[in-house]
Formats: structure tokens, sequence, C-alpha cells
């Protein structure tokens, strides 16, 4: 699957290499995050039960668990996975399977630049957004998954611009 979306390729000389990332990748990627993950509060918090909600809970806990053991690359795979079965709640699997391509290309960035203390942030913000889901407050929710995005956002760009020359991406 990554190779026929372009994120890998094959040498048959040298194995696998992996994309290179823009900046401007970056940005379009949680450009689109944005508008897609902050326009399906609604959706989600009609279609949210308690099963989901305490599918979203037990991730949450695992990305803390993974980010307290200092295993960030894996608590960031660990928190798209929330983010994916946040949106599988919204009943819409165009918006799911269009979000999860996204998250293949984040994988791949997030990999090479993951910090315990990024990893940590994050799951604080996961915790505000299922605070927010569980007691149906679509603003609070709102602003909670685009405040993380954005934050997100700005944990990566910050880490890509001050490390840019051990990271696999193209200025």
């Amino acid at each position: 699957m990554l190779e026929t979306e372009g994120l890998i390729t094959r040498d048959e000389s040298r194995g696998f290499s992996i994309r290179l990332f823009s900046i401007k990748d970056i940005k379009d990627i949680f450009q689109f995050r944005e508008l897609i993950e902050c326009s399906c509060t609604k959706l989600v918090i009609k279609n949210v039960d308690e099963a989901a909600l305490e599918d979203l809970e037990s991730i949450s806990k695992q990305v803390g668990l993974l980010a307290e053991q200092g295993k960030a690359p894996e608590a960031m795979s660990m928190g798209l996975k929330l983010h994916i079965n946040f949106m599988k709640i919204s009943g819409n699997h165009l918006i799911t399977e269009a979000v999860g391509h996204c998250y293949d290309k984040l994988t791949l960035i997030g990999w090479s630049i993951q910090k315990p203390e990024m990893a940590s942030a994050s799951h604080e913000e996961h915790q505000n957004i299922i605070s927010a889901l569980r007691a149906r407050d679509e603003a609070v929710l709102r602003k909670a998954i685009c405040e993380h995005i954005a934050a997100g956002r700005d944990r990566v760009m910050e880490t890509v611009i001050r490390d840019v020359d051990r990271l696999f991406f193209a200025p």
C-alpha cells in the first residue's frame, strides 16, 4: 500500500527508500486534518456511544503509557489510531478513509521526529478531546480538536525546521 501511494519506493539494488516530504507537504497534511477533523464534531457527537468512548479512553491510556516509557514513535502511532477511531464514530467511511491516507503520510513524517515530550503533550490534548466528547459539548470538542491539530502542527514544524539536516525532508 505505501508503495502504491508513492510513500516508499523500491530500488532493486538498494531496497526501499522513504519519500522525502517538503515543508509544504507537512503544512498541507495539517491543513487537511484541520478542515476534516474540526468539521466532523457534529457527526461524531450524534453517533458516539459508551463503547466508542471506552475505546478512545483505552487508546488514550496506551498513548500515555508509551509516552511515559519514552516510546514516542509508538505513542504517535497509537495517537493516530485514536484519531482514526474518532473519525469512524462519524459513521462516514469516506471521511475515515481519507483521513487514514493522510495519517499514512503523517506516520512516515512522525517516526523520524517524535520525542517523548511531544507524545506527552499530545496525550494531554487527547484527554481534553475525550472529555469534551463525553460531555457531548460540540463547541468545546471542536475547539479541543482544532487546538490539538494546531499544536501538533507547531510541534512538528518546530522540530523539522530545527533538525532539517538529519531528517527525511526536502526543504
